[in-house]
């Protein structure tokens, strides 16, 4: 009896040690399994910062492309700035000539219409001394026809 109870005892450590032997294979499988898939993220990761890296740099390059438009921008609009104050200033002058040169024309054509005036008086009275004299010297021929 003492012998069955030590078979069974072995039988059954040899049971325990078969599911331990399983358990440990299983385990490194396990194990074998979580390397591999730890080795894959390390490579992703490893991808990932380097996406991280080249999105960092083409973040500083669009950063220094805004900052030159800005300043750009910045010239530009000062230039503009002083360019609408000189043509403002070109514009006021100009008014202010256009204004002389519009007095200007008034005064002419006033002296136009004053000077036609006269020229006007002058030939009638110029056609009125002529036809005075026409008058006389027809007269007088006629007189001295007779």
């Amino acid at each position: 009896q003492k012998q069955a109870q030590l078979q069974e005892q072995h039988q059954e450590a040899s049971r325990q040690r078969a599911q331990l032997q399983e358990e440990h294979v299983l385990s490194q499988e396990e194990h074998s399994k979580v390397r591999r898939d730890h080795s894959k993220l390390q490579e992703e990761f490893a991808r990932l910062q380097e996406e991280h890296s080249r999105l960092q740099e083409e973040r500083v390059a669009e950063t220094e492309k805004h900052a030159a438009a800005l300043v750009e921008l910045k010239r530009l609009h000062e230039e503009s700035t002083q360019e609408n104050a000189c043509l403002q200033q070109e514009g006021t002058e100009l008014g202010t000539e256009l204004e002389q040169a519009r007095t200007e024309l008034a005064r002419l054509r006033a002296r136009l219409a004053e000077s036609a005036q006269q020229h006007s008086e002058a030939l009638v009275s110029l056609g009125a001394e002529h036809e005075a004299k026409h008058s006389a010297a027809t007269e007088q021929l006629q007189v001295r026809l007779r």
